[in-house]
């Protein structure tokens, strides 16, 4: 009975911890985008600094390389730094207590658990779920990133459409965007409207939106533009094949992706196969060995 009172406690004062840690991190001011707390990070020592837990993690996240390759992510699933940073403390919290509660259960069924083992499973439980944050992050980004091409592909194809209708590149590039309410065609229509305002050239926005989301073949397309408009080359059979280079990357991407699935599933299916046929020949197994 001393080895469950000494878990209890080892895990309640954990407990308390983390959630006082996490109280302080997500019951303060919203934080800054990337670009605002990357400038946080480097701010003068005069501005007043952001000390609760919430914000010295997302400080110190913002000044590191890694923030800046996580940017394109975090623009497409429409999330900053700082939300990143509370939903990674909210599932560190979560798990760390779930992992600190499974010694004390078996030890409230009779079973032998070390009291180190509430601590453990805690840490192990914390770490588990700042990953399942990040994972959750890159497996949403690659979702709307699959989107974002294919959508893209068909708003080339739309261009070329228009152009071969005589119409402009700015006024073609315009009017394929007002195609779809999809929120891919509806970026670029934003990005077209400020650029016109700008007085920049249309391929400008998509060379943003590249630039934004972290797709080189959006940049590519803006280059292409850029290159046919200075040399006067066809415009229709320049965006024609762009359009089917994305296709068929696209398509590559999806062959790969079946790869992987179909790798994955060969364990599980080899498993049930092997216990189907143990079911099937454990009668006749028995059967002869009644005999012998």
């Amino acid at each position: 009975m001393s080895d469950v009172l000494v878990l209890t406690l080892a895990a309640a004062g954990l407990g308390c911890t983390l959630a006082g840690a996490v109280y302080a991190g997500t019951h303060t001011t919203p934080g800054p985008g990337l670009a605002s707390a990357v400038a946080q990070a480097s701010r003068s020592a005069n501005e007043v600094p952001d000390t609760s837990w919430h914000g010295r993690i997302t400080a110190f996240l913002a000044s590191t390389d890694y923030a800046k390759r996580l940017g394109p992510s975090l623009e497409l699933v429409g999330l900053n730094l700082a939300g990143l940073v509370s939903q990674a403390l909210s599932g560190a919290l979560v798990l760390a207590l779930f992992g600190a509660a499974l010694p004390i259960l078996l030890a409230l069924l009779g079973l032998h658990a070390a009291a180190y083992l509430t601590p453990l499973g805690a840490v192990v439980g914390g770490g588990f779920g700042i990953l399942l944050a990040f994972a959750n992050l890159k497996k949403r980004a690659e979702s709307k990133r699959r989107h974002l091409r294919q959508s893209f592909a068909g708003f080339v194809s739309l261009t070329a459409l228009a152009v071969a209708g005589q119409m402009g590149l700015e006024s073609a590039l315009a009017a394929a965007s007002r195609v779809s309410s999809d929120w891919v065609f509806a970026e670029i229509a934003a990005e077209l409207k400020d650029t016109r305002q700008m007085g920049k050239p249309a391929y400008v926005a998509l060379d943003r939106i590249g630039q934004r989301y972290g797709e080189p073949e959006i940049t590519s397309v803006a280059t292409t533009l850029r290159q046919s408009e200075e040399s006067g080359a066809g415009l229709r059979s320049t965006l024609d094949a762009k359009a089917q280079s994305i296709r068929e990357a696209r398509a590559s991407t999806l062959e790969a992706d079946a790869g992987k699935m179909t790798e994955k599933l060969f364990m599980p299916t080899s498993v049930m196969f092997i216990g189907y046929l143990i079911f099937l020949a454990y009668p006749a197994l028995a059967h002869i060995l009644n005999f012998l």
